[in-house]
Formats: structure tokens, C-alpha cells, sequence
């Protein structure tokens, strides 16, 4: 996949339901501030290459 460009990213829930869609123009970071921890399935889109992945949220803030 090309880093420069315009991508088309989805994060899904485990339960498939789309939480966020949106499209990237030369940019590698979305944000994830407004959603739950937990597991997530994103789609990476970019012309006729698409890639998916697991990742994990986990905003707990670490008090020592």
C-alpha cells in the first residue's frame, strides 16, 4: 500500500457494526478518543487494495 494518497478507513465492532468511516488524505492517525476500550476490526481501504486488522483500544490512564 502506497503511504501517500487517499485511503478509505472502517472500524468496525466484533459485532460488525461500523463505528467510524472516513477518508484520509495523505494522513496515517485517526483519532479513537470517543470510543470504549475494547477490540476493534479495521479496514484499510487505498483503489483496489484493501487491508484488515484487529486492534485494541485501551484509554485506562495508569495512576502510580
Amino acid at each position: 500500500m502506497n503511504h501517500t494518497g487517499v485511503y478509505e478507513i472502517a472500524i468496525y465492532s466484533l459485532e460488525g457494526v461500523l463505528m467510524q468511516s472516513q477518508q484520509l488524505i495523505n494522513k496515517s492517525e485517526v483519532l479513537l478518543n470517543d470510543f470504549e476500550n475494547g477490540v476493534y476490526l479495521v479496514k484499510v481501504t487505498q483503489g483496489n487494495y484493501s487491508s484488515n486488522t484487529k486492534i485494541i483500544v485501551n484509554l485506562s490512564l495508569i495512576h502510580i
